[in-house]
């Protein structure tokens, strides 16, 4: 969800309530919910929004692939369309896709694969999780820098969202979670790997969380949305180290199945229960035909997948040289200090010159940094770092 990448903040002002009536009719002045004004519209989406209207834009904000879905998963899911009869599936999953999960979550995550629901995409699993644990005068912290769409679910629920800060290198580190500590805490949000610093959390780093939030009484969520997609270390599971965490991961990352929706929610099974119910009144079921094609490649390591966005992620190391201080260990994104001026300059800038990126405001209370999707196409991928090093060269405004 780290998750839904069509998310993200700070992309336009917010709205008084007396600005933001039903419709145009001047009878019709019924205004919106009090939660919906401060909801900001989506800053990753406005970028991709002003991209998508620039002819030989080189788009490097969204955090998709663009490698395609590989040979294996398109001819499942045409098996799986013939399966398929288009009807409502269970709502925690079918029983073939929560068997073939058990098994890769029991080996990729650990410790087991018990206490699961199929989600349509780990923002909706977040989103169930969100509304059943939280409410208003609730505080949770969140990384800073970190996904947008975490904050953006927590506080529809009327909760407030913290960050806590990882700055400079984007690691997890207990003192900073003391610092933003208060009576009204509920829980910890971490994101392993990060989006959008790239960085994958080490066991000690983990130990700390955990041990904070047990003796703070805390729910942990742990987002590990690009845990198959580690490049230096060794990616742990948050519940590994504590049975009370939820964890959400999907394979929109893994897979190059964005579109599809699918993701999971793993926890204790008191909670998974209550994200059942919920299911049924908010989502119903999660795509039946992604479950089913899924089912059927889980089983496959996707090392192809691994190895060509490792491939790239070197490529922009190489190519940004010093430009890049803190080289990403996991995920597709390059979170990189703006050469100069604000992040969204900088990105106002480099999207002049037909490169899309994303300023580090979206993510974060600074606004010093851009990111940078790593996962495109080659040719894609050099001619973005070309035009960023050079608009970097050129400095402002020339």
């Amino acid at each position: 969800m780290a998750g839904n990448e069509s998310q993200g903040g700070t992309g336009k002002r917010r709205l008084r309530r007396d600005e933001a009536a039903i419709g145009t009719s001047a009878q019709d002045p019924m205004p919106l919910a009090d939660r919906l004004l401060g909801l900001e519209a989506s800053g990753i989406r406005r970028v991709f929004e002003r991209a998508r209207r620039i002819p030989g834009v080189v788009d490097l904000s969204l955090g998709q692939t663009c490698l395609g879905i590989g040979t294996v998963v398109r001819k499942a899911a045409g098996r799986a369309l013939e399966e398929d009869d288009g009807r409502y599936g269970p709502t925690e999953g079918l029983p073939q896709f929560l068997e073939a999960l058990g098994h890769h979550v029991a080996r990729e995550f650990g410790p087991g694969g018990e206490n699961l629901i199929a989600t349509a995409g780990i923002s909706a699993g977040f989103h169930l999780a969100c509304q059943a644990l939280f409410q208003s005068g609730d505080e949770v912290l969140i990384p800073d820098p970190g996904f947008v769409a975490h904050a953006a679910l927590i506080e529809l629920t009327g909760a407030r969202a913290v960050r806590y800060d990882t700055y400079p290198d984007f690691r997890l580190r207990r003192a900073a979670l003391e610092s933003v500590l208060t009576p009204r805490t509920r829980a910890v949000v971490v994101c392993n790997p990060g989006n959008p610093g790239g960085a994958v959390a080490t066991l000690d780093e983990l130990r700390g969380v955990v041990e904070f939030a047990h003796q703070n009484r805390l729910r942990l969520l742990s987002d590990e949305a690009y845990a198959q997609l580690v490049h230096r270390g060794e990616h742990v599971s948050v519940r590994r180290l504590d049975a009370n965490a939820l964890l959400f991961s999907g394979f929109s990352k893994s897979h190059a199945i964005a579109g599809w929706r699918l993701g999971f929610v793993q926890g204790p099974a008191e909670i998974i229960e209550q994200l059942r119910t919920l299911q049924q009144f908010i989502f119903m079921c999660a795509p039946t035909v992604a479950q089913r094609t899924m089912a059927q490649v889980l089983q496959d390591d996707n090392t192809e997948m691994r190895e060509a966005v490792a491939t790239r992620r070197d490529v922009i190391v190489r190519e940004l040289g010093e430009l890049l201080p803190v080289s990403p260990e996991g995920g597709l994104f390059a979170f990189v200090p703006a050469p100069w001026g604000t992040g969204t300059e900088f990105a106002d800038r480099c999207l002049e010159e037909k490169l899309a990126i994303v300023p580090g405001r979206c993510f974060s209370r600074r606004d010093t940094h851009v990111r940078i999707t790593y996962s495109a196409d080659s040719r894609g991928l050099e001619r973005g770092l070309e035009i960023f090093k050079d608009v970097a060269r050129r400095g402002t405004r020339s």
